[in-house]
């Protein structure tokens, strides 16, 4: 089979901006669509433990990540209960390559990194743009693209999330599962005394503390919510200080602090598992789009 030379990327997520870079980085001539018409992305935190770091090394970002983020160098995870007692130390181990065992980093950050990278290696993104359907009949992809316009490309690969609208083209109609809970998540300034991880364990409830950069950390709880329950975000601060009332220890601080002008989100948790294979034709699916898991399993 002779080497792709045109590829198509579909979504702005980690997992596509990942997946571009290392195939640009390869010499592939790549395009990355995204839906939105600005480079805007979640601005709560995310913690990448060792073999994520050691795929970001792979694609020539780490370095930026490390200065971005806040790294745990000896990788410690304070386990407490919900009123700060303590319960275990946990300490996660580093990668294979060395990487530091886990770094927090605001999204919007490691999205900068990532588009900075893009950007290097002259990878072409058009925004506001989707993708209405894949032909993969024939010796290449035909894509029909939401400005009506239709392109011919080599391979495509679908990172357009959990609500992909190329997976039913691979699996047939799969709908995303609704998990049971929903995780509330904050971003505060940061102590400078507080260098771990911390996890608090209430019952059904937990509560989790992560430095994020310097000057910044990341609170974010998960808590079982009704299926099909949505909240107005004028009310997420008051709802978030509800659920977790009777948590204090080191988190208590910065649940009071939670008011109309705190970054916060609220996401209702739905997971997919696309069956094997992932892929049909020229058409491809990665990340979410073919197994979109809980925080505790990605």
């Amino acid at each position: 089979m002779r080497r792709p030379e045109r590829i198509l990327v579909v979504g702005a997520g980690i997992a596509g901006c990942s997946a571009a870079i290392a195939l640009a980085s390869q010499g592939f001539g790549v395009t990355l669509v995204e839906k939105q018409a600005e480079w805007r992305f979640q601005s709560s935190g995310i913690f990448i433990y060792g073999n994520g770091l050691e795929a970001l090394r792979a694609v020539g970002v780490l370095p930026r990540i490390l200065e971005a983020g806040f790294a745990i160098e000896d990788g410690r995870n304070v386990y407490l209960d919900h009123l700060g007692a303590p319960i275990v130390d946990v300490f996660y181990p580093r990668s294979q390559g060395g990487a530091v065992p886990i770094v927090g980093i605001k999204r919007s950050e490691m999205h900068r990194v990532l588009a900075d990278r893009l950007s290097a290696l002259g990878v072409e993104i058009w925004l506001a743009t989707t993708v209405e359907r894949v032909d993969t009949e024939g010796e290449h992809a035909r894509v029909l693209l939401s400005d009506g316009t239709a392109q011919a490309f080599d391979l495509v690969v679908g990172a357009d999330g959990i609500r992909s609208q190329l997976r039913e083209q691979v699996t047939g109609p799969l709908a995303p599962r609704y998990t049971g809970f929903g995780v509330w998540r904050s971003v505060h300034e940061r102590p400078r005394a507080l260098v771990a991880k911390i996890m608090m364990m209430g019952i059904g409830k937990r509560l989790g503390i992560m430095p994020i950069a310097d000057d910044r950390l990341y609170l974010f709880g998960t808590v079982a919510e009704p299926a099909g329950r949505w909240y107005p975000k004028e009310e997420w601060p008051a709802r978030m200080r509800e659920r977790f009332a009777e948590f204090g220890g080191p988190a208590r601080p910065f649940l009071d602090q939670l008011g109309a002008d705190s970054e916060l989100l609220y996401t209702a948790v739905e997971e997919v598992q696309a069956p094997l294979p992932w892929h049909a034709g020229r058409l491809l699916l990665i990340g979410d789009a073919a197994h979109a898991s809980t925080p505790f399993m990605g």
